[in-house]
């Protein structure tokens, strides 16, 4: 590994503290919006910031080298079928009104993410170990 690569692989933890902060608030986000208690207008202000703010994060970890990236993208796809297993879930088990419609806003962002995540993911163990197709 030369200077540059391990220069760049110290962003690791940043990127990923990053990502557990954009997916915890993305579900208490989600959460109050569910339960309904008051005004979800800070919820949704707060979605409407995690969306572009994992955007930032996806692309900053695509300049990661290979073993980082895989090790981000791996643990960022987990986060991503977790989410997508708990929506299904509430789509078929509602415990507040408004669960089936935060369920398919998930969904419709998580499975597009999770094929994004998925091909990232199979170029950078490709690269890693140098298999070419």
């Amino acid at each position: 590994m030369d200077d540059q690569q391990s220069r760049n692989s110290g962003w690791l933890p940043v990127l990923s503290a990053g990502t557990l902060l954009v997916f915890y608030l993305s579900w208490a986000a989600g959460h109050d919006i569910a339960h309904g208690e008051s005004d979800p207008s800070l919820e949704y202000t707060v979605l409407g910031l995690v969306i572009p703010a994992f955007a930032f994060l996806y692309r900053a970890a695509l300049h990661l080298p290979a073993r980082a990236r895989a090790v981000w993208l791996g643990g960022t796809g987990l986060l991503v079928l977790l989410f997508d297993v708990a929506a299904i879930h509430v789509r078929l088990h509602p415990k507040y009104a408004p669960d089936p419609l935060m369920a398919s806003a998930f969904l419709a962002a998580g499975v597009p993410a999770l094929g994004f995540i998925a091909y990232d993911l199979c170029r950078a163990l490709r690269v890693r170990t140098g298999a070419t197709v």
